[in-house]
């Protein structure tokens, strides 16, 4: 609700890259540029930044100075990003939800269905999709181009902090996922639509690639 993106550099400086502080919408440079309630956020290769903003129902694109345009009226959540080609694939968090890919002149297509409040998606290296099914309280992986599902992390519907192999584990209605360049995958807990403090993920957890083992990375039940 600082409606704003913001930048911290390595040092720890933050700086604001754009945006007003305003409640609206508005294209612009710096602080120019207004938001509603930008959600989630990805960088490509060469800084750009790509936005979500569910209240407006739109996806936004922000140079390295800080210059936003409209990539399109979406009802974009969380969002991810391949590396590899610059795709950028969002989720629309709704009860009966979607994983859409988004096409370059800006249109979009509805590529999986039927995940119950699909919140965030994340991309590896060879293009596969891990995405946070908060209704179910899972990461589910869906294979590159086919959409095919892969390996489960988590149970389906059992909640709790339970580490340990992928069939094992349990996670308590996540919320974000990020990847680092090794696959590895960083889970943020507590996707309770107040923040709920009965939540037992206050925590981030973290899955090893290729053999799946959740452990935790920092936090815990409380």
């Amino acid at each position: 609700e600082n409606r704003r993106i913001r930048k911290i550099a390595p040092d720890g400086t933050v700086t604001t890259l754009a945006g007003s502080g305003e409640n609206a919408y508005a294209e612009g440079k710096g602080a120019a540029a207004s938001f509603y309630l930008p959600m989630d956020i990805v960088v490509d290769n060469n800084g750009t930044v790509f936005t979500s903003d569910p209240s407006a129902w739109t996806l936004r694109k922000i140079t390295p100075d800080g210059t936003t345009s409209l990539i399109g009226f979406m009802e974009a959540w969380g969002i991810g990003m391949d590396k590899r080609n610059g795709t950028v694939y969002y989720t629309d968090a709704r009860a009966t939800g979607s994983v859409y890919k988004v096409n370059a002149d800006g249109s979009t297509e509805k590529i999986i269905t039927g995940l119950s409040y699909p919140s965030d998606v994340a991309v590896d290296s060879k293009g596969n999709l891990f995405v946070v099914v908060n209704g179910s309280s899972v990461i589910q992986e869906f294979k590159y181009n086919t959409w095919t599902p892969g390996v489960t992390i988590g149970q389906v519907g059992a909640t709790g902090l339970v580490n340990g192999e992928a069939a094992k584990a349990k996670f308590d209605m996540p919320w974000g996922i990020a990847i680092d360049k090794n696959d590895n995958l960083y889970i943020a807990g507590n996707g309770t639509w107040d923040g709920a403090s009965t939540n037992t993920n206050q925590c981030i957890r973290f899955v090893t690639a290729g053999t799946w083992m959740v452990s935790t990375y920092t936090g815990g039940s409380t």
